[in-house]
């Protein structure tokens, strides 16, 4: 994912969870605010309760990857911030795709992808 595509300040992090909307599923939570961008921002929490830097790390491409393919399809102007919660440990890939984006389209960024 591109640099500009990324949030990267501990302010921007918290801005959007206080300020932003924030969209649960057990696995998955998503936190979105609208931005001063013309292109969307995206960032990730993944916390030690999902394992050691390993597991985290492979948490963390997964969702990388799936925001990738998620992207030319979202509405552009958001702060998204990804957070991984213990569902997510052991889910396939297909699942998480769907989960996040079914978290995506309620949150009004996506409109609705059929095969990402």
């Amino acid at each position: 994912m591109k640099r500009a595509l990324r949030l990267r300040s501990d302010a921007d992090f918290t801005r959007v969870r206080q300020e932003g909307q924030l969209y649960r599923h057990p696995a998955l939570s998503v936190a979105v605010r609208s931005n001063s961008c013309s292109h969307n921002r995206y960032g990730f929490i993944v916390s030690k309760a999902l394992g050691g830097a390993v597991a985290r790390n492979r948490i963390k491409r997964r969702l990388r990857a799936l925001l990738t393919r998620l992207h030319r399809y979202a509405r552009q102007g958001f702060d998204i911030v990804v957070i991984g919660r213990p569902r997510l440990i052991g889910q396939p890939f297909e699942a998480s795709r769907r989960i996040l984006t079914e978290l995506l389209i309620e949150a009004r960024v996506l409109d609705g992808v059929r095969s990402a």
